[in-house]
Order: C-alpha cells, then sequence, then structure tokens
C-alpha cells in the first residue's frame, strides 16, 4: 500500500525524535552531585534571581532535583520533544536557558517592530509639516527625519551576547 506525504511525514518525524533520544548529553555520565546543591552554593545563583528580579519575573527555585516540566501542562500534553534528555535540576537548568534565550529573542524583536512602527508614524507627520514648512523649518524636519534614519538604521542591526557552553551532545 502507498504511503501518504502525511504518513511520510510522520515516519520522518518519528525517525528523527528516536535519533534525538539517542544521542545523550557528554556530560551526563560525570554528573554525581545534584546541580540543585550546587546552584544553592554558587556564588553567581543570587546574581542570576536577582536579573530575573529586575525584569519582574518570579526566580526560579532550584530547591530540589525534580524533572523539567511546563508552567501551564500544556507542552507534556502535546506531545512534544522538548523534555527528551533532560532530567532533574540540570534538565530544569538547561530548559531554562534555551528558554530564555528563546524568550528574549522574541521579546526583542516585539520591542523593534514598535520602535519602528512609532519611527515611521514620526517620519510620516514630519513629511506633512515639511510640505508646509518655511525654508528654516523644513531645516530644523530635515535634520529630524536624518536623526530618525540613523535610528532605523542602528536597529538594522544584530545583537551579539556570549554565553559559556552549556550542552554538549555526543556527537558535537
Amino acid at each position: 500500500m502507498v504511503k501518504t506525504p502525511a504518513e511520510y511525514q510522520r515516519d520522518y518525524r518519528d525517525r528523527k525524535r528516536r535519533a534525538q533520544e539517542a544521542r545523550q548529553d557528554a556530560t551526563r555520565s560525570f554528573l554525581r552531585q545534584p546541580f540543585f546543591k550546587f546552584f544553592k552554593d554558587d556564588p553567581d545563583a543570587s546574581s542570576f534571581e536577582m536579573s530575573l528580579d529586575v525584569a519582574g519575573i518570579y526566580p526560579h527555585q532550584f530547591e530540589d532535583d525534580r524533572d523539567p516540566k511546563s508552567a501551564t501542562g500544556e507542552i507534556e500534553k502535546g506531545g512534544y520533544d522538548d523534555y527528551v534528555d533532560h532530567a532533574g535540576s540540570i534538565g530544569r537548568a538547561e530548559i531554562m536557558v534555551a528558554n530564555l534565550l528563546d524568550a528574549a529573542s522574541q521579546l526583542a524583536g516585539i520591542v523593534n517592530r514598535y520602535k519602528r512602527k512609532e519611527i515611521e508614524r514620526e517620519e510620516g507627520r514630519l513629511h506633512e509639516l515639511a510640505d508646509q514648512a518655511t525654508p528654516e523649518v523644513r531645516r530644523v524636519i530635515l535634520n529630524e527625519l536624518t536623526k530618525l534614519n540613523r535610528i532605523v538604521g542602528l536597529l538594522d542591526r544584530q545583537v551579539r551576547r556570549s554565553l559559556p557552553q552549556w550542552k554538549i551532545k555526543e556527537d558535537d
């Protein structure tokens, strides 16, 4: 019997999931002390918690070695592979790092689009004013438009942040 494209796709995803599950964290066999105990004594733990607090996010507490789970439970219901090979408090920390980075990237994009939209609105307003302005006022408007153009150029840039490597797979 011939498979449908959906069946081929489902089989492909199953093979990919099984291959991902087979890959192990290269450091897992060396990890003896539970992460939550190490975290409690690490001098940077309070800096981590303070950074989240300043951002208005209740800091996660690493008080035990339970496995990662979503706050709403929806991830587990959906059958997603987000927690494959992530066990214990170290698994929670690894998941948190990846998702905080994703969240920061998404929020940065939203802020960027907001600022661009507001700049476009201001440019439109200035162009309307320039049509009816005196030569001196047009010069001021042109300077303002040049400044807005420079800001848009800065918003076109990407920001890089250096992070310590936190995940190493067997075949990396």
